[in-house]
């Protein structure tokens, strides 16, 4: 959700993906994000295309995303005769992602940019 996360790493995770993609089970995916129904602007995807008054609005609707997300993760397994992925990366913004994952009892890792210092202390405010 916010720039400095995940967008970065994954573009260049994507450029090197495609450069092995018929040889990698790695997928990446896509959970579908309507701004405009959140009264944000049509292409807010993440804090850095938005102005500071925002970016709450934003977070707040990430919740939004939970129930896309379990279809998805259902779809997934469905599509794979039963057989779950091995791991889910998410942004540490989506706080339901460790629900559903753990629900279909796949493995959850977040990604982080923030130190471990910073994420002790961030977890300790939350």
């Amino acid at each position: 959700m916010a720039q400095s996360h995940i967008i970065h790493f994954l573009a260049l995770a994507h450029s090197r993906y495609q450069e092995t993609e018929k040889k990698s089970s790695i997928r990446l995916l896509e959970i579908p994000f309507n701004a405009t129904k959140h009264g944000l602007p049509c292409e807010a995807e993440n804090s850095d295309t938005l102005p500071y008054t925002l970016v709450l609005r934003l977070l707040e609707a990430t919740s939004c995303l939970e129930q896309s997300f379990r279809k998805l993760l259902f779809d997934l397994v469905e599509k794979g005769g039963g057989e779950k992925p091995v791991c889910v990366v998410g942004d540490f913004f989506f706080e339901w992602m460790a629900h559903v994952t753990h629900e279909f009892g796949v493995f959850h890792a977040i990604f982080s940019f923030t130190g471990g210092f910073g994420m002790a202390c961030y977890y300790f405010m939350w």
